[in-house]
């Protein structure tokens, strides 16, 4: 079975050298602004709508090649969350756990392709445990990944939307998922119609 590209990630996280804590965010930066594109028995998935950026800035919807995007992997696995546990486990305190991973990612909308330029590993409290810069180079997007889902959804937003009414839907639905945890309780079940990754 495939395994998560969340976790590859954060297994990058775990098995290279720390280089230091995340730095302190600037005040002028926005709130981040989260959607929810896919869910699975490993995570939830979001992105930071305020975090996108498209190259060449100037250009149609059409040209756009690059979309650079901060994207949120909230842990579920246990297991994995109990590896974190043990590596990072010292740094937390009453019960905090590890199970947020951020990605800075760009993402190449012709070719397909994206590179992760930097990962961040946080606790449920918010407490910064690891940021890493990546210097890697562009791959392929594989098929039914949170990374192809929020491809598709990046590349959505640039083009107009028909549908004012299926937007406010799906953010409601996406609320009541978060109030109530369903994400924790059905990971499996979709949020919408392509919003299923692999394992």
């Amino acid at each position: 079975m495939r395994k998560l590209l969340a976790i590859i990630c954060l297994l990058t996280v775990m098995l290279l050298p720390q280089t230091g804590l995340a730095k302190k965010a600037k005040k002028d930066a926005p709130k981040p602004a989260w959607v929810v594109v896919a869910q699975n028995k490993g995570g939830i998935y979001s992105y930071d709508k305020n975090s996108l950026v498209y190259f060449p800035d100037s250009a149609q919807p059409q040209d756009i090649v690059e979309i650079n995007v901060v994207a949120k992997a909230d842990i579920l696995d246990k297991n994995f969350q109990q590896q974190l546990q043990n590596k990072y486990g010292k740094k937390l305190k009453n019960g905090d756990l590890a199970d947020k991973c951020l990605l800075h990612l760009v993402l190449n909308k012709q070719a397909k392709t994206y590179k992760i330029i930097r990962v961040e590993l946080f606790s449920e409290a918010g407490t910064s445990l690891v940021e890493k810069e990546l210097d890697g180079k562009m791959e392929a997007i594989p098929p039914k990944t949170f990374v192809a889902v929020l491809l598709d959804e990046t590349i959505k937003i640039l083009q107009p939307s028909n549908s004012k009414n299926e937007t406010a839907v799906k953010e409601k639905e996406i609320k009541e998922n978060i109030n109530t945890n369903k994400g924790a309780q059905n990971a499996d079940k979709r949020i919408s119609k392509n919003t299923k990754v692999s394992e």
